[in-house]
């Protein structure tokens, strides 16, 4: 099995500790995937995927829909919306569609039409003291 990436050594690190699920060339799913581990696409999804780690598109896979996931990886074809923290256009890969994300590598040779968006980090939410001594402060007057 191939595994895609400018860093390869890395990238089958992290599949082979959070394990993977491929769908093989010649699959085809229709529904929505909710996905724990590492997916590799060589068949075809039509929905969306959830994933907590990392999803890669094949050369010989397609998807159509929204992808969600820690690292998104494509060398095959996908329509609709990327979300991810970091995001991989490979040299053969053919995209359609928005990515929401930190990082984004684009090689030479890949297809991109669509649009763009930085993703913005959570910030932190205020501590319990902050909050409450906001409600300390207000008065009667004020509310």
């Amino acid at each position: 099995m191939a595994i895609f990436s400018r860093d390869e050594k890395n990238l089958a690190s992290e599949f082979s500790s959070k394990g993977i699920t491929t769908i093989s060339q010649g699959t085809t799913i229709t529904g929505n995937m909710d996905i724990q581990c590492n997916l590799l696409v060589d068949g075809k999804i039509k929905g969306d995927i959830l994933s907590t780690s990392i999803v890669t598109i094949g050369t010989h896979g397609e998807v159509e829909g929204k992808i969600v996931a820690s690292k998104i990886i494509i060398s095959g074809i996908f329509k609709g919306q990327l979300d991810a923290d970091s995001v991989e256009l490979l040299a053969s890969s053919i995209v359609q569609g928005d990515i929401i994300s930190e990082r984004i590598l684009v090689e030479d040779g890949s297809n991109f039409e669509g649009t763009r968006k930085k993703k913005k980090k959570i910030e932190a939410l205020p501590n319990d003291d902050d909050i409450l001594g906001d409600l300390d402060d207000l008065k009667v007057e004020d509310i």
